[in-house]
């Protein structure tokens, strides 16, 4: 699980043969899903062995490109800066937005939903192949919550292993779990401890949720398209 989750991060040919080998076999396919847009963030690998499939996202895209020049801090890929606008989008959905128990964060939910559909197009419509997901920091939230989708839609989700993976929801998501989640976690690293646990509501929480109100996604896409026109 964890070379599949480092490979989504290059979907490299040369690494599938060393990274994606379980028993010295290749698995029967290895394909690439991104979202449709003009600068894709999020990314997806279904990788399908004789006796499973596993489902890997792909984490916070951090390298450097030549994508546009923010003068002294550097170039960056901006996809990267898009991606991390959407890590800071820190509203809770509600289950009424989302089909999901619970509340779940905003920006790993919008990021799994814009390749949900392929995701399902890429599966087995039948079959009972049991389905593994997995993930790297952001990549791991959204495979939480890609997982009770898709379970919820009949699929045969069988378990998630996440790295380094930060919330994804709330108790009552959690709750709504019906197969094991596997956390892996470095014990000084503070990722897989945000967003804090506040109190739906307190002072803390809306204060949060506030801030994130800022980040409105189309009107900072359209304004950073206008960078590099």
């Amino acid at each position: 699980m964890a070379k599949a989750s480092q490979w989504v991060y290059t979907f490299s040919e040369s690494e599938k043969k060393e990274r994606l080998k379980v028993g010295g076999k290749m698995p029967l396919r290895a394909e690439k899903v991104e979202d449709d847009s003009r600068f894709p963030t999020s990314f997806a690998g279904i990788i399908e062995y004789p006796d499973y499939i596993v489902v890997s996202f792909q984490g916070s895209i951090t390298d450097k490109g030549k994508s546009t020049d923010f003068g002294r801090f550097g170039t960056y890929r901006l996809e990267s800066l898009i991606d991390w606008i959407q890590n800071f989008r820190l509203k809770q959905l509600k289950t009424k937005e989302t089909s999901l128990p619970g509340l779940v964060h905003e920006g790993f939910y919008r990021q799994f939903k814009l390749i949900a559909e392929k995701v399902v197009d890429a599966l087995p419509s039948e079959g009972k192949k049991p389905i593994l997901l997995t993930g790297h920091s952001q990549g791991g939230a959204v495979a939480i919550l890609a997982a009770k989708w898709l379970k919820d839609r009949g699929f045969p989700i069988h378990e998630v292993y996440t790295f380094a993976a930060p919330r994804g929801g709330d108790v009552n998501f959690q709750r709504g779990m019906r197969f094991p989640v596997y956390r892996v976690e470095f014990g000084y690293d503070i990722v897989p401890h945000v967003p804090p646990t506040f109190a739906n509501g307190s002072l803390i929480a809306n204060g949060l949720g506030t801030i994130s109100g800022f980040f409105k996604l189309p009107a900072v896409l359209v304004a950073l398209q206008n960078l590099i026109k």
